[in-house]
């Protein structure tokens, strides 16, 4: 695979893995309506921040990491963009873009793979 066949790859990787989170933020917002599901934490971005900032043996990461908690962090900040039943529903277009070689020939991914991945969603 040449390296133009990888980052066109990466590209279309990359492409999915937003409609796949905007999917799950849809979804989430939905079941926002039940009182039953714990709202906090929805999204896992301090979950995972957390495990990826302990070292190879479950130690804490070195003191010149960024810290944890910063202003952007912050969950009250975080908590208060969080959509609910009543929010306004917002509508994105995509747009993806499938490399090829310059005579438009050996393309990364066909019409029906990209339809393919949206359908998997």
């Amino acid at each position: 695979m040449t390296q133009h066949h990888r980052n066109s790859l990466a590209m279309l990787t990359v492409a999915i893995a937003i409609l796949l989170w905007a999917g799950l933020f849809l979804s989430q917002s939905a079941r926002a309506q039940d009182n039953s599901i714990p709202q906090r934490n929805w999204c896992g971005t301090q979950t995972m921040y957390d495990a990826k900032m302990r070292t190879p043996n479950g130690g804490a990461a070195s003191p010149q990491a960024c810290t944890p908690l910063g202003p952007c962090d912050d969950p009250t900040t975080r908590d208060a963009f969080i959509p609910t039943a009543s929010s306004e529903v917002k509508i994105v277009r995509l747009y993806f873009h499938v490399m090829r070689n310059d005579n438009g020939s050996n393309p990364a991914a066909s019409e029906q793979d990209v339809a393919d991945q949206v359908a998997l969603m």
